[in-house]
């Protein structure tokens, strides 16, 4: 019995990881194992394109079987087969305009459709013409920024632009559509650097270049960009214009919350805005390394303007933080979601 229990350890021994056999114990010599462990990480490296792991395998291999078959078949494949191509990063999504020029953004954003650019341009060329689309409030839309000291700052030169901005105030548009939102806003002169639409669909209005004219202060829209999220608010308008698919796009109602001190209740924003509004808030910081990604802590709990004042904010903040009189973008804003968003 002695002799056997030897036995059986020294086969064990010998098979060292081998599998437990099926059937009658056997033992495969040493170097079979080495050719067979080798073949199989040669074949696998090779198809996770790891050229030099296939290449020091087989080369293993032969150099316990210089004839062996497969592994000169690995060769080959490795001298015939091209190395795969670098993975090339995607082509960006799209671009925003600062200074003139694109930068690109890895979510599309139209540059064309709605510009306070334009709009400046027709309403100048109806007066020339004398035309009744001149009429109405001066054009004044946007202007060069400036700095805390009131210096203005050309709208070529990009790198003092970068590093002036740092924050990015957020409005509802008290409308159902973006058509609609630029043109209230071109009818009061007022203008904004970003609108989001209920479907998600990001539309560009003003260069950043340019001081929007939005939040009432000019220490805040000298260094601020503006995003009007398209929104009606108030419950006496219906949540979203008729055209819209009511089964893809949902826009919730707000419970009444506390807003500057009063009880309001509002319409939300859809998933589709929230994601494009994340999704551009991470470009901006990209293209403008003055610009945290943060929330005000006092946005997580009640709504209120800042009690430091606008001077002292930085980040992502909403048009309430800003001043008293304003509740946008609303009760039906979500700032932990968006903090969640962001982080």
């Amino acid at each position: 019995m002695r002799a056997c229990g030897l036995l059986l350890v020294m086969l064990a021994v010998a098979c060292g990881e081998a599998p437990a056999p099926v059937g009658p114990p056997r033992c495969e010599p040493p170097e079979e194992l080495v050719l067979e462990r080798g073949l199989k990480e040669g074949f696998r490296a090779l198809l996770d394109e790891d050229r030099e792991a296939a290449q020091a395998a087989f080369e293993r291999v032969l150099a316990v079987a210089p004839d062996h078959p497969e592994a000169l078949a690995g060769q080959r494949l490795l001298r015939d087969r091209p190395a795969r191509a670098a993975a090339t990063p995607p082509p960006p999504a799209g671009h925003i305009v600062l200074s003139g020029q694109p930068v690109a953004v890895a979510v599309p954003v139209n540059t064309d459709t709605y510009r306070f650019e334009e709009k400046r341009a027709q309403v100048r060329l109806a007066r020339e013409m004398n035309l009744r689309a001149g009429e109405g409030p001066t054009a004044s839309y946007y202007r060069p920024r400036r700095n805390a000291r009131g210096e203005e700052i050309p709208p070529e030169d990009t790198e003092r632009l970068r590093a002036l901005i740092d924050l990015v105030v957020l409005h509802d548009s008290l409308t159902e559509t973006a058509r609609e939102s630029f043109l209230r806003l071109g009818e009061t002169g007022g203008s904004t650097h970003f609108t989001i639409d209920y479907d998600g669909t990001i539309y560009q209005n003003l260069d950043l270049a340019y001081e929007a004219t939005h939040s009432g202060d000019a220490s805040v829209d000298g260094r601020s960009v503006s995003i009007d999220l398209v929104n009606p608010a108030t419950t006496s308008r219906p949540p979203l214009p008729e055209d819209a698919t009511l089964d893809r796009f949902a826009r919730p109602l707000s419970d009444f919350e506390r807003v500057q001190g009063e009880e309001v209740q509002q319409w939300g924003y859809t998933e589709q805005q929230l994601s494009a509004l994340a999704q551009l808030l991470h470009e901006l910081a990209r293209a403008l390394p003055a610009l945290p990604l943060s929330v005000p802590p006092a946005a997580l709990g009640e709504r209120r303007a800042a009690p430091e004042g606008p001077l002292a904010l930085r980040g992502i903040v909403g048009h309430l933080h800003l001043s008293r009189r304003a509740s946008d973008p609303g009760p039906g804003f979500d700032w932990q979601a968006l903090s969640a968003r962001l982080h």
